[in-house]
C-alpha cells in the first residue's frame, strides 16, 4: 500500500485495516470520506458498531467485511488420542501444553514472527481477570496506565506462565502467518489461537479430510479467580474496504463498491463459502459446517465485545512500540513489569 502511495497509482478500491493503519491513509488523504446514512436499512445489514475501526474524527472512511474475533482453534482427534482434558480455565490449557509437550506434541501454534497475536492474546487475559472490555483501550489512550495497575500485572504474569511454560511451538518467534497455520493443520499442533475469519479450514478441500472432520473452536478460557466470563468476546472489525481518492473513474468506483458491499454480494457469498464471519446480518443456509455453526454461537452468545484491539486503537507509531515490546517479551524473556514499562512508553510517546 505504501508503495502505491508513494507512486500515487489510481486504484479505485483497496483493502483497508481499520484502526491505526487506516488512520494513516486518511490523514495523507489517500481514501475518500463515505456517507454512513447511505448505508442504513435492509440492503445493507450492517451490524451494530461496526464502524468503530473505520471512523476518525466522526466521520467515516471505509466499510468492514468481517466480524473479527479471535478463539482458540483446536485438533479434537489430538485430544481425544491423548487422553487430554480440552481446557475451560487458563490453568487448564497450561496443563494441557505441558502434557501435549511431554508427548512431542505442538500444543498451541502461534505466528510470533507477526507480533500482533501477542498483544491480543495479552488482551483476553487481561479482559478475562477484570471483565473490563475498556481497559486497555483506556490504557492505550492515556486515560489508565499500564504501570502501576495490579490487573496489568497479573495479566502480564500469566502471559509470561505461557512463554515459561513453552505453550507456543519450537521457535514460534520466527513462524509467519503461513507456517503458524501450516503446523496446525497439518496435524502438528493441538491448537491455534487465531480469528474467526478461519472459519474456512473445515471446508477446504486442500487441507487433510481427517484435520477437517476434527478441527472445533474454543473460547479463551477464563482465568480462575477473574472477574471476565468466557462470553467476555475480544472482537472487533479489522478487514474491511475504502474507496481510493485518486481512482480515475470515482462514479464507476463508488457503484461497484456500494454493489460488493451489499448485504446479498460480499457478506452472503463468504458466508456460504465458510469463508468468513461479515460484518453484517446473515442467514443460516443450513449447510453450515460444524466450525461456522461454533463460531456462530461464540459470536451470538457473547455478552460483551472489545469493539477495536487494543493494538489498533492507538497510532502506527503505537502500534509498532507495541508490538516490539511484546517481542522483547517474548524473544529476550524481559520481566512483566518490563513489558508493562515498555507499553506504557509506547502510549506517552505515540
Amino acid at each position: 500500500m505504501k508503495a502505491y502511495m508513494a507512486s500515487n497509482e489510481s486504484l479505485d478500491v483497496t483493502m483497508v485495516h481499520g484502526g491505526a493503519e487506516l488512520n494513516t491513509l486518511v490523514q495523507a488523504g489517500y481514501v475518500k470520506e463515505l456517507n454512513p446514512t447511505e448505508y442504513e436499512g435492509d440492503t445493507y445489514k450492517f451490524l451494530p458498531g461496526v464502524y468503530k475501526s473505520f471512523t476518525f474524527n466522526d466521520k467515516l472512511y471505509g466499510l468492514p467485511r468481517n466480524s473479527d474475533y479471535e478463539v482458540i482453534y483446536y485438533n479434537k482427534k489430538l485430544f481425544d488420542d491423548n487422553g487430554i482434558k480440552i481446557p475451560t480455565t487458563y490453568a487448564e490449557l497450561l496443563e494441557a501444553g505441558k502434557q501435549f509437550r511431554a508427548k512431542g506434541i505442538e500444543p498451541m501454534s502461534m505466528n510470533g514472527k507477526d507480533l500482533w497475536s501477542f498483544a491480543a492474546f495479552f488482551q483476553d487475559l487481561v479482559v478475562r481477570l477484570t471483565g473490563d472490555q475498556n481497559l486497555m483501550l483506556d490504557a492505550v489512550a492515556k486515560k489508565k496506565n499500564f504501570t502501576g495497575d495490579e490487573n496489568f500485572l497479573a495479566a502480564a504474569k500469566l502471559l509470561a506462565e505461557a512463554r515459561d511454560t513453552k505453550l507456543f511451538q519450537e521457535s514460534f518467534m520466527t513462524a509467519d502467518y503461513g507456517a503458524s497455520q501450516n503446523l496446525f493443520t497439518q496435524g502438528r499442533a493441538a491448537m491455534w489461537y487465531m480469528g474467526s475469519w478461519e472459519a474456512g479450514m473445515a471446508t477446504n478441500d486442500k487441507l487433510p479430510e481427517d484435520f477437517r472432520n476434527n478441527v472445533n473452536v474454543l473460547k479463551f478460557p477464563v482465568v480462575e479467580g477473574g472477574k471476565g466470563k468466557d462470553t467476555d468476546l475480544l472482537a472487533w472489525n479489522g478487514g474491511g474496504y475504502s474507496l481510493v481518492s485518486s481512482s480515475k473513474h470515482p462514479e464507476e468506483a463508488k457503484k461497484f463498491f456500494d454493489y460488493m458491499m451489499s448485504a446479498d454480494q460480499w457478506a452472503k457469498i463468504v458466508w456460504d463459502t465458510g469463508a468468513a464471519v461479515p460484518a453484517q446480518k446473515y442467514e443460516l443456509s443450513g449447510k453450515e459446517s460444524g466450525l461456522q455453526k461454533q463460531l456462530t454461537e461464540v459470536l451470538t452468545g457473547a455478552t460483551s465485545t472489545a469493539g477495536s484491539i487494543a493494538l489498533d486503537s492507538g497510532t502506527p507509531k503505537f502500534k509498532d512500540d507495541a508490538q516490539n515490546a511484546f517481542g522483547k517479551f517474548f524473544a529476550g524473556g524481559s520481566t512483566p513489569e518490563q513489558l508493562l514499562a515498555d507499553l506504557q512508553k509506547a502510549a506517552e510517546t505515540q
